[in-house]
């Protein structure tokens, strides 16, 4: 049996209930008209009975929360009223998600696109702060906080520990280097401030353009701007000083001879 609301309201006694349970009921809210639940009224949906293409509407307004409740065990999602979002807790941010998961992540974010895909941009909308009070990223545990990045670029972490996968099942065509001694002699150190920066004092490094005419391959462009490889920069300067160290302990050797003589 079916039955349709024609109206555009469906108003019981006060005090009485609506109720539509037998097997095979269902209420059609027609296009145009409105379902008004009362204050301190309840709208209970049995067994997952609600279906349609679309749950879309206007506004909730004048609520404390909304809730989607795991059969009234917990609350799986609220919204409540300064629009914050909580999953699985009543949210203290305004994005708020607490789980209890054993051996595997809380979330996955997935960007299945073929064609330039990215997957996570984390951007200050209203301001540039730039410093290191402001981050863009904060992770910790129950003990202390482990990593930082903040609003100004610079990374923090608690064990000042930075590595890259580097397993020798993983490589092929593996050989030693060869010298880096004119590559490194050939770079500039320079010190400079930065122009979106310029009160956060003089910093030592160098300059991508100046780079590229020694070592292109250190250099990298995006969105029109230069950057250097500095992880492969450090390595490069590793080879160096063990040149370095080869012929100290020659010119060593050598003093030793003239001295023994």
């Amino acid at each position: 049996m079916s039955s349709e609301v024609k109206a555009n309201k469906l108003s019981p006694a006060t005090g009485t209930a609506l109720q539509i349970s037998d097997s095979g009921d269902t209420t059609t809210i027609p296009s145009g008209a409105t379902l008004d639940i009362a204050s301190g009224a309840t709208l209970a949906l049995v067994n997952d009975a609600l279906s349609g293409d679309k749950i879309d509407g206007g506004t909730i307004s004048d609520f404390a929360s909304t809730g989607i409740d795991d059969n009234g065990v917990s609350t799986a999602l609220t919204i409540d009223s300064s629009n914050r979002v909580g999953v699985g807790v009543a949210p203290a941010w305004d994005f708020h998600v607490e789980t209890s998961v054993n051996s595997n992540y809380v979330a996955e974010i997935e960007n299945t696109s073929t064609t330039a895909p990215s997957v996570l941009q984390l951007r200050f909308g209203g301001s540039a702060p730039d410093d290191n009070t402001s981050k863009f990223l904060s992770c910790g545990d129950t003990a202390a906080t482990r990593l930082m990045i903040y609003s100004d670029g610079d990374i923090v972490n608690a064990d000042n520990s930075y590595g890259g996968i580097s397993d020798e099942s993983l490589k092929r065509d593996i050989a030693d280097a060869g010298s880096q001694w004119d590559d490194i002699a050939q770079l500039r150190i320079r010190k400079f401030s930065f122009k979106s920066d310029p009160n956060a004092g003089q910093k030592i490094g160098v300059v991508a353009q100046e780079v590229e005419s020694v070592c292109p391959h250190l250099v990298y462009e995006d969105d029109g701007i230069k950057g250097v490889k500095y992880s492969i920069l450090y390595m490069k300067a590793v080879k160096a000083l063990q040149e370095a160290m080869e012929r100290i302990e020659v010119l060593e050797g050598r003093v030793n001879d003239i001295e023994v003589s």
